[in-house]
């Protein structure tokens, strides 16, 4: 919700709820220049953006990517490509022939540093549960460790 093409739906919330953001065009230029480039960009975007919404006095978390980039790493990959071998409309062999990304793609990710999958057969929410649910928080993504750290110190 920080992109353009959201019409940056985030911005537009804090305004209408009445936070003054300060250096707004500056931030959407260091977004906008991110998009494109390569999660090392994309972290440091969502770094600029906790600290751009927290000068308003917002606590906003920010992915460095969508969800569903962040369920699937080199730690789980064997995992969740079971998990897409278990669909019932599956007749194809996940754990070969898919790299990472590819994998990534299949259930969704449009993230780093991946463009839009037109079609991602795997883009339901039991299927990212699963997923999910094979991920060890010691070797998770980055994201997910942020956003766990965020949540404690709540």
């Amino acid at each position: 919700s920080l992109l353009k093409s959201t019409d940056r739906a985030i911005v537009v919330g804090a305004k209408a709820g009445g936070y003054s953001l300060t250096g707004e065009a500056a931030f959407h230029n260091k977004v906008d220049s991110a998009l494109d480039k390569g999660e090392a960009e994309f972290e440091a975007a969502a770094a600029d953006a906790t600290s751009f919404f927290k000068q308003a006095g917002l606590n906003v978390f920010v992915f460095t990517s969508d969800l569903e980039h962040a369920l699937i790493t080199a730690e789980n990959r064997y995992a969740a490509a079971s998990v897409l071998n278990e669909v019932p409309s599956s007749k194809v062999d996940y754990k070969k022939g898919y790299d990472l990304l590819a994998l990534k793609r299949l259930i969704g990710s449009k993230g780093v540093p991946l463009n839009p999958s037109s079609d991602p057969p795997f883009k339901l929410p039991y299927v990212h549960k699963k997923i999910a649910s094979t991920i060890d928080l010691e070797n998770c993504h980055k994201d997910i460790t942020r956003l766990l750290a965020a949540i404690e110190s709540l």
